[in-house]
Formats: C-alpha cells, structure tokens, sequence
C-alpha cells in the first residue's frame, strides 16, 4: 500500500498544479509546471501512473493472500489473484488515461484552468478509492468484490459515455 501511495500522490497533485498553474505562478508558490513546465510535468505524471500500474498489478502472489500450498485452495487463491490482477489493471490503465488526455492546448475555462487536469484529478481520487475499496473486498471475499467492482464499473462506464452525448 505504501508504494501505491507514493507512486499515486505526484501525479495527483500535479494535475491540480497543472490545473490551477496560473494561480499558483501569480501566487509565485514553486509548483511543477511553473518551474519545470507543462510538457515536463506531464512526462513525470506518464512516468508515475505506468510505475503505477506495474506496482499495483503485481501483487497477484497466492501465499500473500494466506494461501498455502494444499491442494483445493488453490484454486480460491488464484481466483483471489486474479480478480485483484484484472481490477488493478484496469483502474490503472483508466487513471493512466485520464492523465494521457491531460491537453496543454486546449481551451481553457474563464479562469484559465485547463478542464482535461482537472478531469485527471478527480479520476486519481476515484483510482485510490476504488483500490482500497478493492483490497478490503477482495480480502473479505473475493466473490462479493467481483460482483460489486462489475456493478462499480458499469456504473462508471455508464456515467461516461452520457457525459459525452
């Protein structure tokens, strides 16, 4: 959980730098993307969410989850694995995508924040939720976290695509 932490919290809060970069440069507070800049921000925030994702992939190993090498349970403890496997991933690879959308270019609102940073900052708050929340469930059971984390993602699949219509 430490690692996840440490690799999630840099590009969370450089999107809200690069979100707010105008007010934190008028307010001369020393943020990534008013002293390294935009471009440079963004290549550290690419490098975070792809550790990001290797780091909370790969704890899939059966004998962390207290499972020993007897025969029946092997076959919960591979489904354990896996169900905590394919929900990291895929949160990973939909945080690491609202950090790829993050536009530099595009318009900004009336304040001058750019809208695609502000996107990735909620979508890294929803990302940390949802692995604690995937941790705990997984750890009560492991066919109850499934259920909930397809009715979790139909939900947020759902929300999307009427965002864009």
């Amino acid at each position: 959980m430490f690692l996840i932490i440490f690799l999630w919290t840099p590009p969370h809060f450089w999107a809200l730098a690069l979100f707010r970069d105008r007010e934190y440069t008028a307010a001369k507070v020393p943020m990534m993307p008013s002293v390294k800049g935009g471009p440079h921000t963004l290549v550290e925030m690419r490098v975070y969410t792809a550790l990001l994702i290797g780091i909370s992939a790969m704890f899939i190993d059966p004998v962390m989850w207290g499972f020993g090498e007897r025969g029946g349970e092997w076959s919960t403890a591979w489904a354990i694995s896996t169900t905590y496997f394919v929900t990291a991933l895929v949160l990973g690879i939909w945080y690491n995508q609202s950090v790829l959308n993050i536009d530099l270019r595009e318009t900004r609102d009336e304040k001058g924040r750019i809208p695609t940073a502000f996107n990735s900052f909620m979508v890294s708050m929803r990302y940390l939720a949802l692995m604690f929340v995937t941790l705990i469930l997984i750890l009560a059971s492991y066919k109850l976290a499934l259920i909930l984390l397809l009715v979790l993602g139909a939900r947020e699949s759902v929300r999307v695509v009427t965002r864009f219509k």
